[in-house]
């Protein structure tokens, strides 16, 4: 049956899951961020981003993924995550980059009201998740994104040591060095909603490995399953720290993982995904102790 038929039970079901389950409930909400082997000081100003935010500290639970890092970067990870308050996942399961798998682990098994799936080269501003949250009140049925302000090379030594005593305040100078990475307003990248609606879906499709589309793809089901797009660019921002794009990878590696997940992206209309084993790592996991898990 055509999906778009099945919309307004969809939503009438989601409206109700959400009334009977948080209404009433305090806001928590759980942000992701999954990093492999690319773990500097723009992963430090992200986790520090998050802690500094309006929203209350109490109701936010950090949770960085470790996925199959080397030692020397998981304990460099366990050494910003101990800094800043965050809980940290470390899995090692020995397979390929695979964003989908990494973030799913923590979605499958949040229990917090919200949920955010971040980037682990990214600084909020301090009231993008109050900003977000109060839209998600006003507009159940709909998931937040923003545009993408890309900062500059130039910045990058400035802005790399803003984690090192740096101010909140220090966020709004930087957006005055950033520019649009597009004209619209939502990147895929960066989303927030209701842990349900992520878990309904069965998270991200697993089938997207390497680099490539996975975000789309996510955004596309959330639009089939029901849920409006909302941008809260003009009330808010976020800022994406400059890198070189690709740079520790093989790049025929990448146009094969490109080629392979945009043809897979262009068939693929369901609007759950993966089986039940989604969101299982398959080997080793350590958690450490968080109130989003």
């Amino acid at each position: 049956m055509n999906t778009v038929l099945l919309v307004p039970d969809r939503q009438r079901r989601l409206r109700q899951g959400v009334e009977r389950d948080w209404a009433g409930r305090d806001d928590t909400i759980t942000v992701v961020i999954g990093v492999s082997n690319r773990v500097d000081d723009k992963l430090a100003n992200t986790i520090k981003s998050v802690r500094e935010q309006t929203h209350p500290a109490s109701l936010i639970s950090i949770i960085v993924v470790d996925y199959n890092n080397t030692s020397e970067n998981s304990t460099r990870i366990a050494a910003f995550c101990d800094r800043f308050g965050a809980s940290h996942v470390r899995v090692c399961d020995g397979k390929r980059w695979n964003k989908s798998r990494c973030y799913n682990i923590v979605i499958r098994r949040a229990t917090s009201k919200f949920l955010m799936s971040c980037d682990a080269d990214i600084l909020l501003a301090p009231n993008y998740l109050a900003t977000a949250i109060d839209s998600l009140r006003q507009s159940p049925l709909s998931v937040v994104y923003s545009q993408c302000l890309d900062l500059p090379q130039e910045a990058s030594t400035e802005v790399l040591s803003w984690h090192v005593g740096g101010r909140v305040e220090d966020i709004n100078r930087f957006l005055c060095l950033a520019s649009p990475r597009s004209s619209g307003g939502m990147n895929q990248g960066i989303s927030v909603s209701y842990t349900c609606y992520y878990r309904y879906v069965h998270g991200y499709d697993e089938f997207y490995e390497e680099w490539g589309c996975e975000d789309t793809d996510l955004q596309n089901r959330f639009l089939w399953l029901g849920l409006d797009l909302v941008s809260i660019k003009d009330k808010t921002f976020y800022l994406h720290q400059w890198h070189e794009k690709h740079a520790s990878l093989d790049q025929d590696l990448v146009r094969l993982a490109l080629e392979r997940n945009e043809l897979y992206l262009r068939k693929s209309r369901s609007v759950v995904r993966n089986g039940e084993e989604w969101g299982e790592p398959g080997m080793s996991v350590e958690l450490s102790p968080c109130g989003g898990m």
